[in-house]
């Protein structure tokens, strides 16, 4: 009980910290969900079996506040606040322990004389005086002096703590009566993992020492918790194995044998923490269940309520565990209905009966419901065709695969693991192909657990392997994900082929999306990482492709994928090369993804490429590079390697292509002091003058303003002016477009403040005219250059205006 009051404390606290006051706190609206949780709500029925009749109030719509049993003071006046809620809770506890609620043989009128006094409840005779004082400082008549919520979780911690050990009496009681206890009545669940584990801890130091009644219930919220991969570990801590094998071996009942062993299922088959050898002889060593039972619990299925078809097919689970003792070993699979039906035993009917129920859960249940009838088909179709067949008429592939689209982890990894062994028949490994198994279960294998990974795994290899018998088939395969998954499982030949089609398929950008989104790129980096040379290339290329799309480039650099291309730019072939610094040709157009580049030493590489590799090799370096100057971080390093002689070298000799990359990457530069001293050292400028005069329209703007930059020095001026470098900005004042004639003007601007002599050029070339033409009739911008250049012209002065 102080368990789950904790848990809704919990949540009243998360509420509150959202700024939103509950107002209608009682018991009744204390929920556990199917997924065993405590939760707050203002409706329905509490799932709190002490919740007394009582607490369903006739007439409560009237108290927009709450009920009147569970109102605080303050609250027959104003609207409710945070320290209400406070108290309210404390009523709930009060109802919790005595099983009746707040004033319960007080008529409202006295009530409200109760309230307006500031008298609370009497205290309940089984209440500690513990807990009665906990109460008491919640329900201070002044809200301003009641004890905060924090402090009230803390207690009630330390409460579910002592309970935990000590399993209160009232449950033993309750046990022994036939009322259903909050153990019997409630599955664990916490609202934080830390609670789960304390519980673990607890059911496992406490429960050699109980009861019978007792000892089943504690074993069977052990099976839920049981069921949280991230929960397990600490059962094995707690020496888990051994007292589970000694119940099942030495249990005082049945279920005690049977709770015991699902536990132990995970043991053996997930966690390799129990052989399996020794497993099956503790399953053998169980009887087999009762027909009476299976009928019990088939009936219950078909017609309980929710918590008792959750506890059925909880229970069918354990007995689905423990196996159909080899039941249908002698019955033909491919037979009708109506001949299966009369060839079986009552025991192998209620199995059979049992699937649609099942399938019924899987469609249309809640969350337990689902998650349970999952791991009972995954254990009924283990080994079993006859199931397997009737799982099939039941419809349930579609459903399993819906969990593993949108389901829990635990959801999913119950789901895989059922259409593990459902794949086994043809028609199923079909079907869950149709209906889109493979694009989930490639994404658990590489974000689930690890026994998730596991269990995907050896169904992805069993839905795609075996269908591409020779490298045809797979080269004509269209679908992606089929084509991922043979990435992620197949044969090292299929892996091949597989990066191979993917190679021709990726033409489109939403292709390369597609790739990304379905999990694509880790096994291409797995293959370019650690596969053969054919494999590596493949996946080079398809990397490549990949990158030119925005989403596929982000993933590439998550996935660490940008140094594996830069080492490939040094000891690849000359195909894995081109591949490799395409890829970074595109990655680098992102600025992050290009500083990583830089970072992971791909400058160098990239200026090795783009001085003595191909020509396909050189377009990509130069295009990556010419990304990568973009901003200032790597221009000294380009300096310090010698760059800037490489790509004055290729406006020279290199393709049209080439020479632009390299005219966009030198002025790139020019914003740098030492790579400017460089470019004019080098010899750059002339062959910059030269393009500058037949090159494009976008190379001479492009160039104009460059030489903005580089006549900042002296050393530059004079470069520019001995190069011829006058004649042809003048002529872009006089015939340039506009960008050009601005850029053109701001050289001449900077070119005129340095002697006398260029000044004197400047005027000869007919700069003057233009200038003052400029003047009066260009732009905002074109008239300010333009008057600044005459007033250097000038010497510093204006008469040149």
């Amino acid at each position: 009980m102080w368990r789950l009051l904790y848990q809704a404390g919990l949540g009243l606290e998360y509420i509150h910290k959202k700024s939103v006051v509950h107002g209608d706190l009682k018991l009744n609206n204390i929920l556990v969900g199917a997924d065993g949780r405590a939760k707050l709500s203002d409706f329905g029925l509490s799932a709190v079996k002490t919740s007394s009749v009582l607490s369903e109030t006739e007439g409560e719509a009237a108290f927009t506040a709450g009920a009147l049993r569970w109102r605080a003071p303050e609250c027959m006046k104003k609207a409710p606040t945070f320290a209400s809620d406070v108290y309210s809770f404390a009523m709930c506890i009060i109802e919790a322990v005595s099983g009746e609620p707040p004033f319960a043989f007080l008529d409202d009128d006295s009530v409200h004389e109760k309230l307006r006094n500031g008298e609370i409840p009497e205290k309940p005779a089984h209440m500690s005086t513990e807990a009665w004082e906990l109460v008491v400082a919640m329900t201070n008549a002044d809200p301003e002096q009641r004890i905060g919520l924090s402090q009230v979780l803390a207690k009630l911690k330390a409460l579910s703590g002592d309970e935990g050990r000590t399993l209160l009496q009232s449950n033993k009681k309750a046990a022994t009566s036939g009322t259903p206890s909050l153990r019997e009545d409630i599955s664990p669940g916490a609202v934080g993992p830390q609670l789960d584990i304390d519980m673990i801890v607890d059911l496992l130091d406490n429960m050699a020492t109980q009861e019978k009644g007792e000892q089943e219930q504690m074993l069977l919220q052990l099976v839920q918790l049981c069921v949280k991969d991230e929960d397990r570990p600490v059962m094995y801590e707690a020496n888990a194995i051994h007292i589970l094998t000694d119940l099942v071996k030495n249990g005082r009942t049945y279920n005690t044998k049977l709770y015991a062993l699902q536990c132990l299922k995970w043991s053996a088959i997930f966690d390799s923490k129990l052989s399996r050898p020794e497993f099956d002889a503790l399953r053998a060593s169980v009887p087999e269940a009762p027909v009476k039972d299976l009928s019990s619990l088939v009936n219950c299925m078909k017609t309980g309520s929710d918590h008792e078809q959750e506890k059925a097919v909880i229970r069918c689970a354990c007995i689905a565990t423990r196996g159909l003792g080899g039941i249908f070993r002698d019955v033909a699979v491919l037979q009708p209905l109506v001949a299966l039906w009369q060839s079986v035993s009552d025991a192998q009917k209620l199995w059979l009966e049992m699937t649609q129920p099942l399938a019924s859960f899987l469609q249309s249940g809640n969350s337990t419901l689902k998650l349970w009838a999952a791991e009972v088909i995954g254990s009924l179709v283990w080994g079993n065709e006859a199931i397997r067949a009737e799982i099939m008429r039941a419809e349930v592939v579609h459903p399993l695969v819906g969990l593993l689209r949108v389901g829990t982890n635990e959801q999913k990894h119950r789901a895989s693991y059922a259409l593990q062994y459902i794949a086994l028949q043809k028609e199923a490994n079909e079907m869950i192909v149709r209906k889109g198994g493979v694009e989930p279960l490639i994404a658990l294998t590489g974000l689930g657990t690890i026994q998730q990974k596991q269990t995907t795994t050896a169904l992805l290899e069993s839905l795609v392997v075996s269908k591409y018998v020779n490298n045809a088939v797979i080269h004509r395969e269209k679908s992606i994900s089929m084509l991922v998954a043979l990435l992620l499982v197949g044969s090292g030949e299929q892996k091949e082929t597989a990066a191979a089609a993917l190679v021709n398929l990726l033409e489109t950008d939403e292709s390369r999306a597609e790739v990304a989104r379905n999990g694509g790129i880790p096994p291409l980096l797995k293959l370019l990482r650690a596969g053969t040379n054919s494999q590596k290339g493949y996946a080079a290329g398809a990397l490549m492709n990949l990158a030119s799309n925005q989403e596929a480039r982000q993933e590439i650099s998550r996935e660490g994928g940008v140094a594996e291309l830069v080492e490939l730019t040094w000891s690849g072939n000359e195909q894995q090369k081109t591949c490799a610094v395409g890829a970074l040709s595109h990655l680098s157009s992102n600025v992050n993804i290009g500083a990583s580049v830089a970072r992971s030493g791909g400058v160098d590489s990239l200026l090795e490429l783009a001085r003595i590799g191909t020509n396909q090799q050189r377009d990509y370096a130069i295009s990556a590079i010419r990304n990568l100057t973009t901003g200032d971080e790597v221009h000294t390093e380009i300096v310090n390697q010698g760059g800037v002689k490489t790509f004055i070298d290729l406006l020279q000799s290199g393709t049209d292509h080439q020479k632009d990359g390299a005219v966009r990457i030198l002025m790139n530069l020019s914003t740098n002091d030492a790579a400017r001293s460089e470019i004019v050292s080098k010899g750059g400028v002339s062959p910059l003058l030269k393009l500058m005069q037949t090159g494009t329209d976008e190379q001479k703007e492009l160039i104009a303003s460059g030489l903005g930059n580089l006549a900042h020095s002296d050393e530059g001026r004079s470069e520019i002016a001995r190069g011829g470098g006058i004649g042809p900005l003048v002529g872009l004042l006089r015939s340039g477009s506009e960008q050009q004639k601005v850029y053109a003007v701001e050289t001449i601007e900077t070119l005129a403040k340095s002697n006398e002599k260029i000044r004197a050029e400047l005027v000869r070339e007919g700069s003057v005219p233009l200038l003052k033409a400029m003047g009066k009739s260009g732009s905002e911008q074109q008239r300010e250059s333009a008057a600044r250049a005459l007033q250097q012209l000038n010497g510093g002065c204006c008469s040149l205006m």
